[in-house]
């Protein structure tokens, strides 16, 4: 927690931008932010994914939607800025359930893998229909690892309430990371052992769509694609499962503005 706070406040202090991952806020919102000391987006939607990492068994789980568009901070002044800015940091998060022997039965004996938060900084650099990002998270449950992504978006938005961007991605981890998913201890009765190293994880495709019904209610939708690489398409857990996996997810949020001193 200590590292992921000191690196989002040293982005913070670099570089006044826009927060806008995954989506910037509308342009209607911009007299909202001018005056509220903090804006962003908050909603619930529900996702359809593997029940584990590269489980080949899907199950329907909620999907929580956020996304800050503007921070007011004293002394500091507006670390984020609600104009679109080239580049722009923003909070990286993610959540992967739990894991459990009896999931499937060739993990018996590979032991409980609990639920786990990740959270770090995000950055990314927009120019035109084009949007770049690295990203890296730590566990700050389940898993003490790193995880870090970087993706390419081209960004479609010729219509007045309607947006579609979508691009490659790649995805990077710790030994903490994979050792954790893709490691297998010498007590699993169905697979071999295995100690996986760090480094490329998977790669795959990402699209999000936004549907802007009022100016702060939207409708938004994703599809993601996912194979895994090197030593976690190795892996006898992922070998013994699914080496692609497939998100498709749907959801709705709303833009709150805040006075926050």
């Amino acid at each position: 927690m200590r590292f992921v706070s000191s690196a989002v406040l040293v982005l913070a202090m670099t570089v006044s931008a826009q927060a806008a991952d995954p989506y910037a806020p509308p342009p209607e919102a911009e007299e909202v932010v001018e005056h509220r000391d903090i804006v962003f987006d908050l909603g619930i939607g529900a996702q359809l994914q593997p029940q584990f990492p590269s489980s080949d068994k899907y199950m329907v789980t909620p999907w929580p939607i956020a996304g800050l568009h503007f921070l007011r901070v004293p002394i500091l002044g507006e670390v984020v800025d609600g104009k679109v800015r080239v580049i722009s940091i923003y909070p990286a998060y993610d959540f992967t359930g739990t894991r459990e022997e009896d999931d499937a039965r060739y993990l018996n004996g590979t032991g409980k893998v609990d639920w786990s938060v990740e959270l770090g900084p995000g950055i990314a650099f927009s120019k035109g229909p084009i949007r770049a990002f690295a990203e890296i998270r730590y566990g700050l449950t389940g898993h003490n690892g790193f995880v870090g992504e970087v993706g390419v978006d081209f960004i479609a938005n010729q219509f007045a309430r309607f947006e579609v961007r979508g691009g490659p991605r790649l995805s990077v981890a710790s030994d903490d990371y994979m050792d954790t998913y893709f490691g297998v201890p010498t007590t699993a009765t169905e697979l071999a052992p295995y100690d996986p190293s760090g480094g490329i994880k998977d790669v795959g495709l990402a699209i999000q769509a936004t549907y802007r019904i009022t100016d702060k209610l939207s409708l938004r939708g994703k599809a993601e694609y996912t194979r895994y690489v090197g030593d976690a398409a190795d892996s006898p857990i992922v070998k013994a499962g699914n080496t692609d996996e497939f998100i498709v997810g749907i959801g709705v949020s709303y833009l709150f503005g805040l006075d926050l001193y």
